[in-house]
């Protein structure tokens, strides 16, 4: 029974570093569903967030200073599991206000963020796609 225990504790270790390793596959350097918006995602303790990295201003997009780079846009959001981020807040650079958010990792080159007032299904999402990564 004792070996047992300690096969059971030993494989919960393993699977809890494991989907550990697998929270941070969000870090990293993302485009907006338009193109014109980079983000970085960074994790403070067992938070993550994303701030504006660079923006590409034209036409209506010029004066809104919301969308400036070094903006935080995603604060506080936790893993869940499998992929999932959620209790986060979107900013809003359009309405200039922050929503609810719920972060879901499509694979390795697609986020998707779900934006939304009160419940998730009163909401949008918006696919971001991984900024690659260019070896010299």
């Amino acid at each position: 029974m004792k070996r047992f225990t300690l096969a059971i504790l030993v494989l919960h270790i393993f699977t809890s570093v494991a989907f550990a390793q697998n929270a941070d596959a969000v870090l990293g350097t993302w485009h907006s569903p338009h193109g014109n918006i980079v983000i970085e995602i960074t994790k403070k303790g067992t938070n993550y967030f994303g701030h504006t990295i660079a923006v590409k201003k034209t036409g209506q997009e010029s004066h809104q200073s919301a969308s400036d780079a070094g903006t935080e846009i995603l604060k506080n959001f936790r893993y869940r599991n499998r992929g999932v981020y959620v209790g986060g807040k979107v900013f809003d650079s359009k309405s200039k206000k922050s929503s609810n958010g719920q972060m879901k990792l499509m694979g390795n080159d697609k986020l998707d963020i779900r934006i939304f007032f009160g419940i998730i299904q009163l909401g949008r999402t918006e696919s971001w796609t991984r900024v690659p990564i260019i070896h010299n």
